[in-house]
């Protein structure tokens, strides 16, 4: 009896240590004797795992944003490009041969907003100004909102916000309709404030902004109702970035055939470049940080050049939409693209106007306010102010719309504080004894 316990504790010894002998020393399948669960985490470095972990977290971050990116629906998407284009051909009509730069989504958002209070003929204009036609309010609002999401954690080499406000003027903050102020606080993230001063807009857009967008409201006219805001500030550096030293001085031509000096930034290889071309353009398309963001730039073919602005012409949504979707890998002889910074400002009333957004500058605002308030809200101002700078490390850009609504019941005030103008009369006939304008009464 005894051999048999000592055989069987002898076998069990064996089983333990060839055992131990496995776990310590197992081939893995790329030829070495290693431990895939054990030795590989025990070369790690403590850097190491907090850069895997941080890694996996801005994954699941990004993965989170593209989701919330894909939920803004395409009907939003495809109506914010066409009016966007539409807007920017009104543009281009309106300013010749001037730099334009505007935010289209940012005049989409505050206008966006102003259209929640909207109502009767006034809502029908701006939906189709907008371009909203076929969609709800609730899904204009709901798409915006994902948006919105969606641009938290959108790339870590890109900075990119956008931020609203409501300034809501003293006088009228009982006036104004807690479901319009809840619709902009749930769907556009909507900071409620009071309109104590101008300098406190422009500071919250300044700030919100980086620093580029200022003095938008010089002073609040005596019938201010509210402001509605919204700002955008964008900072992104290139994928791939451009060498200084290849950055060169040469002559740029204008519409004119006038040239003017720039510093040209230049990738000078032959290669394959994400681009596109038809008869009119040759289009390059940078792409920012992890790629999914990206700057297009088009310009006239070298060997035929033609205005650049019929290329703009020929566009409207759908065309314009198919054509950023068609860029692929093909061979360039380089890319040129000079270094460049612009500022743009600009009140929008007449081209909205010249959309058939007509109603919306008299009133049929009721949604805005309380019913029996005796308050008549309409737009007196939309202005749009913008800056962008691109450099061979990446572009900076902000932009920022502000809506000013005002009170048409409120009874106009004279106030000869500006050049005025002036006449005698004779009232029993008609007769005018003199007639003369103030530029300067003192």
């Amino acid at each position: 009896m005894k051999s048999k316990l000592i055989v069987l504790l002898v076998a069990v010894l064996i089983m333990f240590f060839a055992a131990c002998s496995n776990s310590a020393t197992t081939k893995d399948t790329t030829g070495g004797d290693s431990d895939p669960a054990g030795q590989d985490d025990s070369d790690q470095t403590d850097d190491e795992i907090i850069d895997d972990e941080v890694d996996t977290e801005l994954q699941l971050k990004y993965a989170e944003s593209d989701k919330k990116a894909e939920e803004v629906g395409k009907d939003l998407i495809d109506s914010n490009t066409e009016f966007a284009v539409k807007l920017f051909k009104a543009l281009l009509e309106d300013e010749g041969d001037a730099n334009i730069f505007i935010s289209p989504v940012s005049i989409s958002i505050a206008l966006a907003m102003t259209m929640n209070g909207a109502s009767g003929e006034n809502y029908d204009e701006m939906v189709q100004a907008l371009e909203f036609t076929g969609l709800t309010l609730e899904d204009v609002n709901e798409s915006f909102l994902s948006l919105l999401e969606s641009l938290e954690y959108s790339d870590k080499d890109v900075i990119l916000t956008l931020a609203n406000s409501m300034w809501i003027a003293p006088a009228f903050k009982n006036a104004i309709r807690e479901s319009f102020i809840e619709a902009l606080e749930n769907y556009y993230l909507t900071g409620v404030f009071e309109a104590d001063s101008p300098d406190s807009i422009n500071s919250w857009i300044e700030e919100k902004t980086g620093g580029h967008i200022k003095d938008m409201i010089d002073e609040f006219p005596p019938d201010l109702i509210m402001y509605l805001v919204n700002a955008i500030y964008f900072k992104g550096a290139w994928t791939t970035t451009f060498d200084k030293d290849d950055t060169y001085e040469t002559n740029f031509t204008k519409d004119d055939s006038s040239k003017v000096k720039v510093d040209m930034m230049a990738f000078k290889e032959h290669d394959e470049y994400e681009s596109y071309a038809n008869e009119k353009v040759v289009a390059v398309r940078l792409p920012y940080g992890r790629g999914t963001m990206a700057f297009y730039a088009f310009a006239p073919h070298e060997w035929d050049p033609k205005p650049i602005d019929e290329f703009i012409a020929s566009l409207d949504g759908d065309t314009f939409d198919n054509i950023l979707n068609s860029f692929n890998k093909r061979g360039l002889g380089g890319i040129h693209l000079p270094k460049f910074k612009l500022e743009y400002e600009k009140k929008l009333n007449d081209i909205l106007k010249s959309f058939g957004m007509e109603k919306a500058f008299k009133g049929g605002f009721e949604n805005m306010v309380n019913d029996g308030s005796n308050v008549h809200p309409m737009i007196s101002m939309v202005k749009h102010k913008s800056f962008i700078e691109v450099t061979e490390e990446g572009t900076e850009a902000a932009a920022a719309t502000v809506v000013e609504i005002v009170d048409e019941s409120v009874p106009t005030t004279f106030r000869a504080d500006k050049p005025f103008f002036f006449v005698i009369r004779d009232d029993r006939n008609g007769t005018i004894l003199f007639m003369g304008k103030v530029a300067d009464p003192s």
